[in-house]
């Protein structure tokens, strides 16, 4: 697949990396979609390191829902996907992330309180064009400064509720994995 990485310090800078992913039948967006995230898992998978966990299918909602029954049970989103809570209003911003890669620091003592430090944030597309670019960075770069300035954000993943951190010292990726790169008048 063709990857771009872009950090928050410099999203404008990128890098691409290419190798054939077929996709099977071009006429079914829906199937081409959930193939694309595949192949993003499959790429992020083979380059986690030992104390990384990665979550595929990342929700973004408000705290205000987490009182809601559908997200009581934890069967809920099978398995493998998460929900980060912010208490920041959305105004209808990115509900999705496609991966998110992130490490667990424990404070220690009998409690064992983990704190999910995120490093990485991936969107899965299945071909790369300067609007698919243009989409992430406004829609789904908002998001991802709104989660990094609350305080109180979470992660809702494996059964746990832990707070929510970007590492600090560290860069965040946000990266954009797809299938082929389209020329720029598309």
């Amino acid at each position: 697949g063709a990857f771009i990485s872009c950090s928050e310090e410099d999203y404008h800078s990128a890098s691409s990396k290419t190798s054939n992913l077929d996709v099977d039948d071009m006429s079914c967006p829906k199937l081409n979609g959930k193939q694309c995230e595949l192949g993003c898992t499959e790429y992020l998978e083979s380059r986690l390191e030992a104390n990384e966990k990665l979550i595929g299918n990342v929700y973004v909602n408000h705290k205000s829902a987490l009182n809601r029954p559908k997200y009581q049970d934890v069967n809920v989103f099978r398995s493998g996907s998460g929900i980060m809570w912010t208490t920041i209003e959305r105004d209808n911003a990115c509900s999705e992330f496609d991966g998110v890669v992130y490490k667990r620091e424990t404070s220690g003592g009998d409690g064992e309180q983990c704190t999910a430090i995120t490093t990485e944030i991936w969107e899965a597309k299945v071909s790369i064009s300067p609007a698919t670019i243009w989409d992430a960075v406004t829609k789904k770069c908002k998001s991802i400064r709104d989660l990094m300035e609350d305080e109180e954000a979470s992660l809702s993943h494996d059964g746990r509720q832990m707070p929510l951190r970007f590492g600090s010292g560290e860069k965040l990726v946000f990266g954009i994995y797809g299938q082929s790169v389209l020329s720029p008048e598309n």
